[in-house]
């Protein structure tokens, strides 16, 4: 067996290189292959438990998870999936998804990424009661252990429960190649 060192390939002609039939590319580290815009891991966390939020302040829920990016320049693609519930009429909510790395402080990637994206809001007069998911592309530009968490508040002075009574909840993260 022999040992090729090459920094680059090209093509001699045209614009693929092919592998034979019944040969295989065989790649010994994890993530020794990186393809832009392909996904190189899946975390999921679907355990959390109601937790009840009082104020118009954000407040942490359990719904969270945490990934150790294998780049600094990959993107994470956050999805959370749960439920507000005010238990009272009249009341709005709010949520969204907060970054922390390392034990940092906890970041609004929301507000970080200008603006709603993440957000999720509802209000009604009557006892709301509402299924609700959050996404939001975010660069971290780290590999240490980062923690999203989904953070909710009430619009008024009420109480807020998530992620509610509903079958559906969890977080879910992509780690996308760039």
């Amino acid at each position: 067996m022999s040992t090729l060192f090459v920094n680059n390939l090209n093509t001699a002609s045209g614009s693929t290189i092919t592998v034979p039939t019944g040969k295989q590319v065989i790649v010994t580290d994890q993530g020794g292959m990186r393809v832009p815009g392909t996904i190189i891991q899946v975390v999921e966390d679907k355990n959390a438990q109601n937790v009840v939020v009082s104020g118009t302040t954000f407040g942490a829920t359990n719904l969270q998870a945490n990934i150790t990016p294998k780049y600094s320049n990959s993107k994470i693609l956050v999805v959370a999936v749960g439920g507000f519930d005010t238990n009272t009429a009249g009341r709005g909510c709010r949520g969204t998804i907060f970054r922390t790395v390392s034990g940092a402080s906890a970041v609004n990637i929301a507000d970080e990424n200008g603006g709603q994206e993440g957000f999720t809001y509802a209000y009604s007069t009557a006892r709301l009661q509402v299924p609700c998911v959050m996404q939001v592309l975010d660069s971290p530009s780290t590999t240490s252990s980062t923690n999203y968490r989904v953070y909710i508040q009430a619009t008024d002075s009420g109480n807020v429960e998530f992620p509610g009574h509903y079958q559906d909840k969890r977080i879910v993260l992509y780690e996308i190649a760039q």
